[in-house]
């Protein structure tokens, strides 16, 4: 969708966003797509505790007609209390259900989360914001209506383990979401193409 990511965090934007990924999914299905992949936080807000949001997306896959596999930032309970932050993604049938959820497992070191927090300041609740998501427990398996996916986030396709873990599960497909858009040289576009 090549949404800024000035404009892409700013809550007024955010049925904006979602239009031009719907746009754009119209094209794809006119042209015969049966799948509609969207990438990292294609909608910056933790649906499950937006229900406007949620019910917009749910209302769009009908639309449309197709699965779509989409990010998003998810929000659950913590074990100690408060909330867990997490770079996650989902597959919303054509009915509008949610059909899986999958939780980035391999967190970016200072994008995602901090090395060594809990040594470097024990005991200290430090709100990081972003760098404070936490990990998903691992491989996950969505079944889309014609053929099994296995969700992975940005670098995550790097980790081969991983990936054949997936494929021995029984996907069909390997999906990975990525928003490039952080990157600001070109040369880490190549980067990460090379290593997916």
């Amino acid at each position: 969708g090549n949404v800024a990511l000035e404009d892409k965090w700013e809550p007024s934007f955010r049925m904006e966003n979602l239009r031009i990924y719907r746009d754009m999914g119209e094209h794809a299905v006119a042209a015969g797509a049966e799948l509609i992949v969207w990438p990292e936080t294609a909608f910056p807000v933790s649906i499950f505790h937006d229900r406007g949001a949620e019910e917009a997306l749910r209302k769009t896959a009908r639309d449309l007609g197709v699965d779509i596999i989409t990010g998003f930032q998810g929000l659950g309970s913590a074990a100690a209390g408060g909330y867990s932050y997490r770079n996650a993604c989902g597959l919303i049938s054509a009915t509008g259900a949610f059909e899986g959820c999958y939780s980035k497992q391999r967190l970016l070191p200072f994008g995602e989360r901090i090395p060594l927090v809990d040594f470097l300041a024990p005991g200290l609740d430090i709100d990081l914001g972003q760098s404070n998501f936490t990990p998903g427990p691992g491989v996950r398996i969505f079944e889309a209506e014609r053929l099994s996916c296995a969700p992975f986030i940005c670098y995550e396709m790097g980790f081969a383990s991983d990936l054949r873990r997936a494929a021995a599960g029984g996907a069909e497909l390997l999906v990975n979401i990525s928003n490039d858009g952080w990157f600001a040289h070109p040369l880490a576009l190549g980067l990460h193409a090379a290593l997916s």
